[in-house]
């Protein structure tokens, strides 16, 4: 018969999950895990794997929270200015957020490169392709509706946006005001606008 778990996955992950963000994946040891988590290292050991497999299933597991909640309120939005905006501005929201450590997992973990081993730099680098897919995806059908011109880049202006995504995390960080992300971020969807 199998044993029964007898703790909260999600609500463990979203404890580990909050700890890689504030700390990164070097300053998150097994120690502060254990405490934040309730759990003892053999039952995260039993449950996760080693500190590196849990990494992965707690990057996993924001993408398809965090990253994959913002696209799909991009996803419902028809309009590509309104829909870009709401993204950039609701990056700058999970920044300000006072229940998150600030900025994006994603971007910092990227950031820590060096810390990461082939696996974990697969999978960051494979969620960073995703966004760029996908607002090239968005800024194409939106070009394709006549909502911009055809003289509009779609590659281009599709990075242009994605490194946006990464500035808000990083400057968010470096402490830049709300204020001044919100110019960025109009400054960058104006990119839409050409002609």
């Amino acid at each position: 018969m199998a044993r029964v778990k007898e703790f909260d996955e999600v609500k463990a992950l979203e404890k580990a999950m909050h700890l890689f963000w504030n700390h990164g994946y070097d300053g998150t040891s097994l120690q502060m895990l254990e405490k934040a988590m309730g759990l003892v290292r053999s039952s995260i050991y039993n449950t996760y794997g080693n500190k590196r497999k849990l990494f992965n299933t707690v990057i996993s597991h924001y993408e398809k929270t965090v990253i994959t909640q913002l696209m799909m309120s991009v996803e419902k939005e028809s309009d590509i200015r309104k829909s870009m905006s709401k993204m950039l501005n609701g990056e700058i929201n999970l920044h300000f957020n006072k229940n998150n450590p600030g900025g994006c997992l994603i971007v910092l973990s990227v950031l820590e490169k060096a810390q990461h081993g082939d696996e974990s730099t697969k999978l960051l680098e494979s969620i960073v392709k995703k966004m760029e897919k996908f607002l090239t995806k968005k800024i194409s059908e939106a070009q394709n509706e006549e909502q911009i011109s055809t003289a509009v880049d779609v590659k281009s202006v599709s990075l242009a946006i994605a490194t946006t995504v990464v500035g808000i995390a990083v400057m968010g960080k470096a402490g830049f005001s709300k204020s001044a992300l919100q110019n960025m971020v109009a400054t960058t969807i104006s990119l839409l606008d050409a002609s």
